[in-house]
């Protein structure tokens, strides 16, 4: 799944005003895309607290039908080619550093 820190959104927000060379739609996400999984690890690891166990897919599709079984089952990794092609530095670049700042923890 794709993410993105708020910090990183604004300044690609500025870096594509500035930016003439850069053309057409931008992926404004993190360079480093994880699974539903590895967010839900991930957290709680920043929380300090225990990642909940995973719900099974047949109970997704049951609850969510086909908008949770594409949002939450099939994995879309979506990666701003564009931005790192013209050199932009994200900030925050993974999940774990974000999720730290984002909580100050």
């Amino acid at each position: 799944m794709s993410w993105i820190a708020l910090d990183d959104l604004t300044e690609i927000i500025k870096f594509s005003l500035e930016n003439d060379t850069l053309e057409g739609p931008v992926n404004c996400t993190a360079p480093n895309p994880v699974t539903n999984k590895e967010f839900t690890i991930t957290l709680g690891k920043v929380l300090n607290r225990p990642t909940f166990i995973p719900l099974p897919s047949l109970l997704i599709k049951c609850i969510f039908g086909e908008m949770g079984e594409a949002l939450l089952l099939q994995g879309n990794k979506v990666v701003p080619k564009k931005l790192l092609e013209k050199g932009f530095k994200f900030r925050y670049p993974d999940l774990e550093i974000a999720l730290r700042k984002i909580l100050e923890r």
